[in-house]
């Protein structure tokens, strides 16, 4: 996989058609299925089975049959595949989207619906420096729109950590990077977890009312972000899922 992590993005709004919901849940696994009926909320159902769509198609891609793999989760309740450990995978849904990141290091995604919030949150969960540059912004929503980067930066960090919020999510601050115009050419920053391991952060955004991050832990070698044209063939965005 060359190190990079592939990341799939799904509009999931086409689940909600009965029918195509009945078929989809019939394909995946028992593990994903028993997930599905653990919420009550019907939204969440949807969320539910849009990732596990997604994790189904990654999974595929590299030779695995989503709906046969023996899932198991680790110490920290991260789920893993047993017979393919060197293979790494992370979910997550909000709104309309689901999202899916897969890699051969350990990986974390989050993804956002930005919506009006208290941003006196940031104040409690952000690290001083993340709250000074949103206090910087000249606007309420370029304020909203920051934190919710900051947000699926962060939440990708301690999710790809695995230790969840073990992690005090102030305790470390996601800003080392040089921004630019535009999101997905941002460098990646590279931060320290507790366990003393570099990690790679990727905000991704792709003007859709959403905000995206991928984290990765880094090769003990060397590792080169990629470029504007690699990054981008390594985002599968899928619009419906009437390839079911």
């Amino acid at each position: 996989m060359n190190n990079l992590p592939k990341v799939y993005i799904g509009n999931i709004q086409i689940l909600a058609d009965r029918e195509l919901f009945k078929k989809a849940y019939a394909t995946v696994s028992l593990y994903r299925q028993q997930k599905i009926d653990s919420v009550k909320c019907d939204d969440d159902k949807l969320r539910s089975l849009g990732a596990g769509l997604l994790l189904q198609k990654a999974l595929c891609d590299f030779g695995i049959d989503e709906k046969t793999a023996d899932f198991e989760t680790d110490g920290n309740g991260k789920p893993f595949i047993r017979g393919a450990e060197n293979l790494h995978f992370n979910l997550s849904h909000s709104g309309d989207r689901a999202m899916c990141v897969i890699s051969d290091f350990s990986v974390g995604c989050d993804v956002e619906k930005i919506r009006k919030i208290d941003l006196r949150l940031a104040e409690r969960f952000f690290h001083p420096d993340e709250i000074a540059q949103i206090n910087a912004q000249s606007d309420e929503q370029q304020k909203t729109d920051l934190f919710f980067k900051i947000w699926t930066m962060k939440e990708s960090v301690i999710k790809a950590t695995g230790l969840g919020l073990k992690m005090e999510l102030s305790s470390f601050s996601v800003f080392n990077y040089v921004d630019s115009d535009n999101d997905n050419e941002a460098p990646a920053s590279t931060i320290t977890s507790n366990s003393i391991l570099p990690y790679k952060i990727f905000p991704l955004d792709f003007n859709d009312g959403y905000k995206y991050a991928v984290c990765m832990l880094a090769s003990p070698e060397k590792v080169i972000f990629p470029e504007k044209e690699a990054k981008f063939a390594n985002v599968v965005y899928i619009e419906d899922f009437h390839y079911i």
